[in-house]
């Protein structure tokens, strides 16, 4: 199990230690499900490419062209 450490920080002037509590709290839960999110969306859309690879190859090879790419 981690070391629980403890850390000093100047608060905002007017911000009580609950307030910044639970905006941290905020934060943390906002950071999971962000990353629960983004690894769902990485998951659709393999699964969405390899379910239309070759619709998908022409569209990449259309925008690579567009972008410069030879």
């Amino acid at each position: 199990m981690p070391k629980e450490e403890s850390v000093s920080i100047p608060l905002p002037a007017g911000m009580t230690k609950e307030e910044f509590l639970k905006l941290f709290s905020t934060f943390q839960k906002a950071r999971v499900t962000g990353k629960q999110r983004d690894t769902a969306i990485r998951a659709a859309t393999k699964r969405l490419i390899a379910a239309h690879q070759p619709e998908y190859d022409r569209y990449y090879n259309e925008e690579y062209a567009k972008a410069g790419g030879v």
